[in-house]
């Protein structure tokens, strides 16, 4: 079946005060095109008491949703302080306002205003659905859905994919550069999971009033003059979830990724690598749903908007929006990559403000440390001059803390190897390799079973017997919890340690403790990551560590477990880092990007990937729309690789070149960079395929110990601990550090760049 996006055949779904000053700047970069957007986000879907419910759709419960809102302000603060959208040509409808009705006549307004050539965005964060339709032409005779907030009441439909599709063909037939970014979903099914306190899912069970729609419109995304691109965040068969972001404020999974890949990757990456950058960051986040692209070729290697390279400047720009007695509030926070000590400073040079505390996801609040606060105005920008990283830790693990002795584990062990040896399920003992049916784990002195098709249920006996008659002819996989004595150890190992977090409940982790029977019958203790299934595992954040096995009960045995998982743990803090770390946004930015080139066709190596034991060279390749703007200052590269086992290897300079010949751009006799430069060649793609990520650093000052800093044992092989702690001040450190993320600002002198590389059989 051909993807469609969220409209067609299976479509998937997916007070800023403006001053005069702030119309200035941006029409300097958005003259004879125009840039509209409608963000649209529902969080509160309960009726009102006693109100007159739509009953023919057999709709009997309105969940309502936590991060909806936060995704929709979060976003407009992105789009107009980085990405050049007017304030007053972008339209909110939140909760109440988000009706059917206002929804699609704002969607027709942004038809009407907008002229071939335009940038129009609209971006959904809510339920999503499904309505019958006994009329259409699929075979399960359902249309995708978006719900408004007022789908409750007799007579109102959801804004069906069909509905949609004719809108966005008319966008395409008048040449129109439309954007869909949608976070919600249309699947019921949970998957796989460890608690039965599920988390919250953008999903509203389906409307069975029969539309009886005989519709067909176009698939946007198929039409060869299409310039319509849409980003979704789950597939159709998926939950979309929310989540809380690194400082517990609640959001839509896809909408934290999508928001750190936009500013982690900048203005000018390609639609693809910010896909590529969501996904992964998605995935380290510890989410299950697999978030979907679709569009033209064109758009898939343009800009996320359409925008030109280079027509705006690459750095954020924050209004102020108060001014208090000895503070100033700013419209930015956390999802712009804001945290405390970053230092604003006013468009003119005159303020300079530090910021002094957070206020969610989109406020922050700072104090005067140069200039008068009087000369400032509300509305006015302010750009960061300086880089700090987030204070959030890097890691959070679940360590199930129910008080079970060693004995006790052994009997629950030993009843794991009757279930085995009896040969009625499919015992699972490696989840990297196979996905089980049922999932059975211990929470609050009761053990339970979760079935994706029903609900989580209490088992009344924990016997081979039991288990063996509700599970047989099933794969299954029991998480045995650990002892008291394993958990009290590993509880003292990580207080204190900021950069990793032991969390409450297992939906704020990222990895779980869990024990299970290995390959050879042992019992066994890994760091598991959450909702992720068997595809997952090759991923650049690992699916699992690898087990370790618990024999005994001795002193000697338990330390070895925690001291391992301790270092494991380390190593997953520092991955998931550089997988989330953005980078300094400033206008002088390293023009050079990093190219990773088949030699044996000598193209750069694109979505599609490329195949095992194939030969690729890397190249250092000017971004001709940035060159102009460039300081011309020379920066040290290092190249480093982070692969599905948690292994981080320095690719570039040799490890025994010291810090020589790794500054770049070279030049030539006339003074001039050469705009392309081969780093390294001859490098094999090598088994098992997978998904692997290339980071580009490019530094002023050298990194004196860089062989160190960029080399990893993997989380899968050997328990040994790394060397000492790198260089390279704070930065290179990470998740290596006791304190809770980096403990100084940065100047903006280094950049930072991921390529990720697909390969196949």
């Amino acid at each position: 079946m051909p993807v469609k996006g969220l409209v067609g055949m299976k479509l998937r779904l997916t007070k800023i005060i403006v001053t005069s000053f702030l119309l200035f700047y941006f029409s300097l970069f958005a003259k004879g095109q125009e840039q509209r957007a409608l963000i649209i986000s529902i969080n509160k879907y309960t009726p009102p008491q006693n109100a007159k419910l739509f009953t023919s759709s057999g709709r009997t419960e309105w969940p309502s949703l936590e991060g909806c809102k936060n995704d929709a302000l979060s976003m407009k603060n992105e789009i107009v302080a980085k990405w050049g959208f007017k304030n007053e040509n972008i339209v909110e409808l939140l909760d109440e306002r988000a009706t059917r009705e206002a929804i699609l006549f704002q969607i027709n307004e942004l038809l009407k205003k907008s002229k071939k050539g335009d940038i129009v965005f609209i971006f959904y964060a809510g339920h999503g659905s499904q309505v019958k339709n006994s009329k259409s032409l699929e075979q399960d005779k359902l249309d995708e859905s978006l719900v408004p907030v007022d789908a409750w009441r007799e007579g109102v439909d959801d804004i069906r994919d069909k509905t949609l599709a004719a809108q966005i063909n008319k966008f395409i037939d008048k040449g129109i550069m439309l954007t869909l970014i949608f976070d919600c979903c249309h699947s019921g099914s949970i998957g796989r999971g460890f608690n039965e306190e599920l988390p919250k899912f953008r999903y509203i069970k389906r409307s069975d009033h029969d539309v009886k729609d005989t519709s067909n419109p176009p698939v946007p995304e198929l039409r060869k003059e299409s310039q319509y691109l849409i980003l979704s965040a789950s597939q159709e068969n998926e939950p979309a979830q929310e989540q809380k972001d690194d400082n517990n404020i609640p959001h839509g999974a896809f909408t934290i990724a999508l928001l750190r890949a936009m500013n982690q990757q900048g203005l000018n990456a390609s639609v693809n690598n910010i896909f590529n950058a969501t996904r992964a960051i998605l995935k380290s986040n510890g989410t299950k749903q697999e978030p979907i692209l679709a569009g033209s070729l064109e758009r898939l290697q343009g800009t996320l908007f359409g925008l030109s390279k280079g027509k705006l400047p690459n750095k954020i720009l924050v209004p102020l929006i108060a001014i208090h007695d000895s503070t100033l509030d700013f419209q930015g926070g956390y999802m712009l990559g804001l945290n405390v000590d970053n230092e604003l400073k006013k468009i003119d040079g005159t303020l300079k403000v530090r910021i002094t505390s957070m206020i969610g996801a989109n406020q922050c609040t700072g104090k005067a440390i140069f200039g008068k606060t009087n000369d400032a105005k509300p509305g006015e920008l302010f750009e960061i001059s300086n880089w700090v990283s987030s204070t959030a830790p890097f890691l959070k693990i679940y360590v199930p803390k129910d008080s079970i002795s060693y004995n006790i584990i052994q009997k629950y062990t030993e009843v794991c190897k009757q279930i085995k040896q009896s040969g009625a399920v499919n015992w699972v003992s490696n989840l990297d390799k196979r996905d089980p049916d049922i999932t059975i784990y211990y929470k609050n002195n009761n053990w339970i079973l979760n079935d994706p098709k029903t609900n989580p249920v209490s088992l009344m006996e924990f016997s081979a017997e039991n288990i063996i008659n509700l599970a047989k002819g099933k794969s299954v996989y029991v998480s045995i919890p650990p002892p008291i004595s394993l958990t009290e150890k590993i509880i003292k190992e990580f207080e204190g340690f900021k950069n990793i977090e032991l969390v409450n409940n297992p939906n704020d982790a990222h990895y779980l403790l869990t024990g299970s029977l290995d390959e050879d019958n042992d019992l066994s203790y890994s760091l598991l990551r959450l909702q992720a299934v068997a595809k997952d595992s090759l991923e650049p954040m690992p699916l699992q560590t690898s087990p370790l096995k618990l024999i005994t009960n001795i002193e000697n045995e338990l330390t070895a477990i925690k001291d391992s998982l301790y270092n494991y743990a380390l190593r997953l803090s520092k991955i998931r880092a550089w997988l989330n770390l953005q980078p300094p946004n400033t206008e002088e930015k390293f023009p050079f990007h990093l190219q990773i080139r088949s030699d044996l066709t000598n193209k750069i190596i694109d979505y599609e990937g490329i195949k095992i034991g194939k030969s690729i060279s890397f190249y250092l390749e000017a971004d001709s729309d940035a060159i102009a703007s460039w300081d011309r200052k020379q920066r040290f590269i290092y190249v480093f690789l982070i692969n599905h086992d948690g292994n981080m290897s320095l690719v570039y300079p040799d490890k025994n070149s010291g810090n020589l010949n790794n500054k770049f751009p070279l030049f030539n006799e006339q003074g001039l960079p050469l705009l392309a430069q081969k780093l390294y060649g001859g490098g094999f793609v090598d088994e098992p395929a997978g998904t692997d990520n290339y980071f580009l650093l490019a530094t002023e000052d050298p990194i004196t110990d860089y062989v160190n800093a960029f080399n990893q044992s993997g989380v899968r092989g050997n328990t040994q601990a790394d060397g000492d702690n790198n260089e390279f001040d704070e930065l290179i450190n990470l998740g290596n550090s006791n304190s809770r993320g980096l403990r100084k600002p940065l100047v903006n002198n280094w950049s930072l760049e991921r390529v990720s590389i697909k390969s196949h059989h």
